[in-house]
């Protein structure tokens, strides 16, 4: 009797610990843009689905400037009828510029602080105006926060984009001995498109990563699936190969002082478009071109991405961070001083299972 009793006080009890939010008493945001405008200010910009008839949804867009992001947040307020809520907040936006000057963690300390926010909203990096982005008018029927978001979504899905998302952000730029990325994002035409990654220093942008390079910098990071590459072979002819299950194995030898680091990229895949003999498909010879063509591909822009990593004196890859995994008494500083110039070797191991067009 007793227990049913407290049960009872505490259900009642728990609707006036919870801050209740009418969505129809505020003013949902999807998506963020932040723009540098000088050294004391920034402008932000919200995008907000408009509900129309037949259940169309189309997109509306405000911005304002301030000092801090916290300051937007409160001007944006003093523009909207009913006040802001963030949490369906899916994708934030920054130019490049303030990429560069600022840095990112200045602002998104204000939404690791706001438990509204999910951390695995998509962040990107805007080649121009992240202003523009919201607010340009685009061939598309989808407000524009879903179509950013869908469109990051699709290419880490089916293309070669890493993954990545705020929390994944924040992990990398945390872990000692990583360094985080994110989407880089141009205007094509009406559209948006993904170009590649923008690399980063900490939380400042360094380098714009060319889109070329995402097939060998995602098996570099992660387990692919899905993800097309294209080679032209030395006859001439193309082919197209998709990864069915790649990943790369990494191998640290020596300590602080003289490390080695060894990568094998191992590609699984099949062959999905050739250009040459299509009335009698791959005989053995062009399909151990092929092979050899897409190993020697891996290994060198592998070389290449991994040269330029420690001339940028940038660590994506996270090789310091497995270092310490295996490393007692680790010491950052004493592997941020040799990181630059230790040897680094890339090997690739090439599967392919079916070509589905072979003789």
């Amino acid at each position: 009797m007793m227990k049913s009793l407290l049960s009872a006080i505490f259900l009642i009890a728990i609707p006036g610990c919870v801050e209740m939010s009418i969505v129809d008493n505020n003013t949902l945001i999807h998506s963020l843009g932040y723009d540098y405008i000088d050294e004391n200010t920034i402008e932000g910009t919200i995008n907000m689905p408009v509900y129309g008839p037949r259940e169309k949804v189309t997109s509306q867009s405000i911005s304002t400037r301030a000092h801090t992001s916290r300051d937007l947040r409160s001007e944006l307020n003093r523009q909207t009828p009913l006040p802001i809520h963030v949490g369906r907040l899916s994708s934030i936006i920054f130019n490049r510029q303030l990429a560069e000057e600022i840095g990112l963690i200045q602002t998104i300390d204000t939404f690791m602080r706001d438990p509204k926010i999910g951390m695995r909203i998509y962040l990107g990096i805007a080649e121009g105006s992240a202003k523009d982005v919201l607010m340009n008018k685009y061939d598309i029927e989808e407000e524009v926060a879903s179509y950013l978001r869908e469109l990051i979504d699709q290419n880490i899905r089916t293309q070669n984009l890493p993954q990545t998302n705020l929390h994944l952000f924040l992990r990398d730029y945390y872990a000692e001995g990583q360094d985080p990325y994110l989407p880089y994002l141009v205007p094509v035409a009406n559209r948006i498109a993904v170009d590649g990654l923008a690399l980063f220093k900490g939380d400042k942008f360094v380098y714009h990563l060319d889109e070329e390079y995402l097939c060998v910098i995602k098996i570099l990071l992660e387990r692919v699936e899905r993800g097309p590459i294209k080679l032209r072979l030395p006859n001439g002819d193309f082919t197209v190969l998709r990864s069915i299950n790649s990943h790369s194995t990494y191998h640290i030898t020596g300590d602080l002082n003289q490390p080695k680091v060894e990568i094998v990229l191992h590609f699984k895949g099949i062959v999905t478009e050739y250009t040459g003999r299509p009335d009698k498909g791959i005989d053995e010879a062009t399909y151990e071109m092929i092979k050899q063509q897409l190993a020697n591909k891996l290994e060198n822009e592998a070389k290449e991405l991994t040269s330029l990593f420690q001339s940028l004196e940038i660590d994506p890859l996270g090789l310091g961070s497995r270092m310490k995994a295996q490393t007692r008494g680790f010491d950052i500083e004493k592997w941020e001083a040799v990181y630059p110039t230790i040897p680094i070797e890339t090997k690739a191991e090439i599967k392919i299972y079916d070509t589905g067009v072979r003789e």
